[in-house]
């Protein structure tokens, strides 16, 4: 989840300054948030369908504002749009949406493969001119040979807990679930009802003989 979430910053090519909208507030989008924060990114704002995730998304180290998507357009930076539109979400539609936020020249990253297809309509009253559409995808990364000019994924890895380590990334605001390993059932079946109340969960293996 860290290597997909620096390839959205890195394909991005964020500079320090540069207005940031990560749609979408899971795990993924959370991890856009600090990471275009560690990368200098101002403002960060932070948008989804409703306000379960609000607490997480603007906690210390993420996001500076939190808006829902129905209250993002009177928002008074979206009128000239972002420099960046990180779409976290993972659902293809959202696509058309984000690039009407980007400005002249900004950049829409789509992070993490689409689930299903959509149509993208690029004509004049759907976006701004010059806006890219990047894909950030960690399938082609290189495994270990940077010659191409591309962090190999191990790299990629380590440079993520690099940053947790020394204290550069935090992600203790968005575990929002302890549990134990033989909860894994209860977990994912409210992950496939679209429980909203979930960012990240940790399971604790302390004392995984005592609950088995």
């Amino acid at each position: 989840l860290g290597i997909i979430g620096l390839q959205g910053i890195r394909k991005a090519h964020l500079k320090p300054g540069e207005s940031v909208l990560v749609l979408g507030q899971g795990i993924i989008g959370q991890l856009a948030s600090r990471l275009a924060r560690t990368a200098g990114g101002a403002p960060i704002i932070a948008a989804a369908r409703s306000k379960a995730k609000e607490a997480e998304a603007i906690a210390e180290g993420a996001a500076d504002r939190f808006f829902t998507v129905e209250e993002l357009p009177f928002f008074e930076g979206a009128e000239k749009g972002f420099d960046v539109v990180i779409e976290a979400t993972g659902n293809p539609s959202v696509l058309l949406f984000a690039g009407r936020l980007a400005r002249a020249g900004g950049r829409v990253i789509s992070l993490g493969t689409p689930r299903g297809q959509g149509g993208l309509y690029l004509g004049q009253d759907n976006c701004r001119p010059g806006v890219s559409l990047i894909g950030a995808h960690i399938s082609g990364l290189p495994q270990r040979d940077p010659s191409n000019g591309l962090w190999p994924y191990r790299d990629e890895g380590r440079l993520f807990l690099d940053l947790l380590s020394r204290g550069k990334l935090s992600l203790r605001e968005t575990i929002t679930h302890r549990l134990v390993p033989t909860q894994a059932g209860e977990l994912y079946e409210a992950l496939r009802a679209r429980d909203s109340s979930i960012v990240g969960t940790i399971f604790d293996w302390t004392n995984y003989n005592n609950h088995s």
